[in-house]
């Protein structure tokens, strides 16, 4: 009979079992007891093994991004340009390399660029971390996450596409709204969807693979639903990830300035001053073998202004490098590169251009002597046909109306002459040829008008000496007030024996003998381009030294076909430079800016300014005095 509390439930009858087998039963009760706490200490280590590998998904995903996400943002960008390439879209343009340049609706550029935050990268990074970390033991993980990576890329492909065309038909602005809107919504819509596409496919193969098969046990239950828990993890890791920011502009990188027309002289003396100032040159020109391309720390060759594909290839340069400014030597190129100024903004590139207008009546001589003749400045009498040529007093001047230099210049005593020299020279202009001593004057005008810098150098073949001439200084600044000109600006004129000054030519940029006009003390270039910088900076007009003379000689430089640059043989046997001498303030402008605008003189006479001519309708005009 059992003991009483006894159940037979609790003890074996039908096997007593020896001493030793009582021995051994209580041997496997203690260790039970004993098991517990290495059953916590499993756990605990399987905890830190969790963080551990969190930690490590979290460094290789920060690694991964560190590592991979500017050649994937410039694979993104090529792709979709080729993309629209192929459907055959224009002004879309991914030559930026890492941005695409959209010209909208009204041809206005924006440059968005494709930033890490816009990449797919990110996403895909987070998809793998979470199939190494969650599905690692998933046969099939590594072709969910393939199938998963394809669709975030063309998901992301288009809506890149969605935002440019929206840009490129509807109005800039649409590319924000659109990217940073809607396309906010999608990105998290289509990462989510791949997240779901990983998970399933990796899934249902390993339910397909846990069957029991002939040869193989059937995976536990708990197992897959452990696993199931793991990958379910993974989607509140894996969206926060998935947040995408909008288009970026982009920052400047330092002090690198560029200039455009690195072979022209005023190219190669602003990268000289620029240079001597302590920054950094990127020279632009459109002849491979430019000088200043060899001077410059860098350099990169682009279309002449005038081709298709200049604007693509100055903004891929200046994407490229992202210099802090862009100092333009080519007033042809002005109206050019005002087109898409904004576009060149965008990239963190600070430039100052003037009024293409004001440009335009420089560059057009007729233009020119028709707008000084209106607003009262002197300038010699001009005709522009045959017919009026003959009215214009001797001896003449007969130069293209649009033309650089002395380029087709044709000077004219001989009467019987002047038939032939208009028929010789292209678009011909006939003046009268001045009386008196040749001068250049440098200027700079501040964005309202008021003249910075006046500094008139007398023009001694190739030398130069800077003088100081109120009469001058005023004529020249009422030149730049007709034509409305800003910025820096060359300009030329004669003095006759009694000192009054006429106005020939006002070149809207810096002039080729600004050497000489710094050595003279007035830094035109490194104060346009604090200008340029910060156009809201106080600017105090700058003196110069009068009496300041120049003496040019030819220099070299060396490079081979390939543009290595070689030594110069010479250099060891130059002298020393001369000491620097602490330039003078000149006479003050004050007055200059003082004296109010010339009076608007009439109307110009066709054919013909400066004389006084009838008309077709046979109105006289004024004389200009």
């Amino acid at each position: 009979m059992p003991p009483v509390g006894a159940h037979s439930g609790d003890i074996d009858l039908s096997h007593k079992g020896t001493p030793a087998d009582h021995r051994a039963a209580g041997a496997r009760q203690t260790g039970d007891r004993d098991a517990t706490p290495s059953r916590h200490r499993e756990k605990t280590v399987r905890r830190r093994l969790v963080v551990l590998e969190t930690i490590g998904a979290v460094a290789a995903w920060v690694g991964g991004y560190l590592l991979l996400i500017d050649p994937v943002r410039r694979f993104e960008v090529s792709l979709a340009s080729r993309i629209i390439d192929g459907l055959g879209v224009d002004r879309i343009s991914g030559a930026l390399g890492d941005s695409f340049v959209v010209f909208g609706p009204e041809l206005e550029p924006v440059v968005a660029e494709m930033t890490g935050l816009c990449s797919m990268w990110g996403s895909v990074l987070a998809l793998a971390a979470l199939a190494v970390v969650a599905l690692r033991r998933r046969p099939h993980a590594l072709i969910g996450f393939l199938f998963a990576a394809a669709f975030v890329l063309a998901a992301n492909q288009l809506r890149l596409l969605g935002s440019l065309l929206a840009a490129r038909y509807f109005a800039v602005d649409a590319l924000v709204l659109f990217h940073d809107g809607i396309g906010a919504v999608l990105n998290l819509a289509y990462t989510f969807v791949g997240l779901l596409i990983m998970i399933g496919l990796t899934m249902y193969d390993a339910r397909r693979a846990g069957r029991a098969r002939p040869g193989h046990p059937a995976e536990p239950a708990e197992e897959r639903r452990d696993q199931g828990a793991q990958a379910a993890a993974g989607v509140h890791r894996e969206i926060p990830l998935a947040r995408r920011a909008p288009y970026r502009t982009a920052e400047t990188t330092g002090r690198l300035i560029a200039v455009t027309g690195a072979g022209s002289p005023a190219g190669v003396a602003v990268i000289r001053a620029l240079q001597a100032a302590g920054d950094h040159v990127l020279a632009l020109d459109a002849d491979p073998d430019a000088v200043g391309l060899r001077l410059a720390g860098r350099g990169a060759v682009v279309p002449r202004a005038d081709h298709p594909g200049y604007s693509t290839a100055l903004l891929a340069v200046l994407g490229e490098h992202r210099p802090a400014a862009l100092i333009c030597t080519v007033a042809e190129d002005y109206h050019v590169l005002a087109s898409f100024e904004p576009a060149v903004n965008a990239l963190g590139v600070r430039t100052w251009l003037p009024d293409p207008a004001a440009a335009e009546l420089c560059l057009d001589k007729i233009a020119f002597a028709t707008t000084l003749h209106a607003a009262g400045v002197p300038h010699p009498v001009t005709a522009w046909t045959a017919a009026a040529a003959t009215q214009v007093p001797g001896p003449w001047v007969v130069k293209p109306a649009r033309g650089r230099g002395r380029r087709d210049v044709i000077l004219v005593d001989d009467p019987a002459h002047l038939p032939y020299a208009f028929a010789t020279v292209p678009a011909a202009i006939v003046q009268t040829r001045l009386p008196g001593r040749e001068f250049t004057a440098d200027a700079l005008v501040a964005r309202d008008g008021t003249l910075l810098a006046c500094v008139p150098r007398w023009r001694d073949e190739t030398r130069g000496t800077t003088f100081a001439s109120l009469a001058v200084t005023e004529v020249v600044a009422a030149a730049l007030r007709a034509v409305r000109h800003t910025g820096p600006a060359g300009v030329q004129g004669f003095v006759t024996d009694s000192g009054e000054a006429t106005i020939v030519e006002v070149n809207p940029r810096f002039s080729g003998g600004l050497p000489l006009t710094l050595a003279a003390g007035a830094d035109v270039v490194g104060t346009f381009l604090s200008a340029v910088l910060d156009p809201g900076t106080a600017v105090a007009p700058l003196g110069f030294r009068p009496g300041v003379r120049m003496a040019r000689h030819f220099a070299e430089v060396y490079y081979t076909a390939d543009g290595t640059a070689l030594p110069d043989p010479l250099a060891a046997h130059r002298p020393p430079a001369a000491p620097v001498v602490p330039a003078a303030h000149g006479e003050s402008l004050a007055a200059v800016n003082a004296l109010a605008p010339g009076g608007a003189g009439p109307g110009s006479p066709p054919y013909l300014v400066g004389l006084e001519v009838q008309d077709g309708r046979g109105q006289v005009a004024r004389r200009l005095q």
